[in-house]
């Protein structure tokens, strides 16, 4: 069974409620098998504090850190996000430093990243990204 590391819009999406697809395809899932990642937290708690900290959203988010695992950035990650970077400016094709960090933990845990931002990381080589928001959202 492969394991998943969700993308900040996909957290959020589910977290708003706001998408189906996302909705089924979590609760449908092992926790164990969808990841949460230091920088994907980062980011979220980010969205909590730069929104005046609203409560509900502050337990929903704490729940969610506890419900599902999570992975640091590692020397392996490190190892991955040199590679993709070099690899990125080689081509001309870079995208957000957050993002590469993201693509790096992907990549050094072989998990398959879902995202709605599938035009930035399908020009990382050999990351595996699926798309789970509904089409025209």
């Amino acid at each position: 069974m492969p394991r998943y590391l969700l993308d900040t819009n996909v957290w959020s999406v589910f977290l708003r409620g706001r998408d189906e697809n996302v909705r089924c395809r979590i609760d449908g899932s092992n926790p164990s098998d969808l990841i949460v990642c230091s920088i994907v937290r980062a980011e979220l708690l980010h969205g909590w504090v730069r929104n005046a900290r609203p409560a509900g959203l502050g337990e929903s988010l704490q729940k969610l850190f506890k419900a599902f695992p999570s992975l640091a950035f590692t020397n392996k990650s490190a190892e991955q996000y040199a590679n993709i970077r070099a690899k990125l400016e080689e081509v001309g094709g870079i995208i957000g430093p957050n993002d590469i960090l993201i693509a790096a933990i992907a990549l050094a845990h072989d998990l398959t990243l879902v995202t709605h931002n599938t035009r930035e990381f399908h020009r990382v080589i050999n990351l595996r990204v699926e798309d789970w928001q509904q089409t025209g959202e």
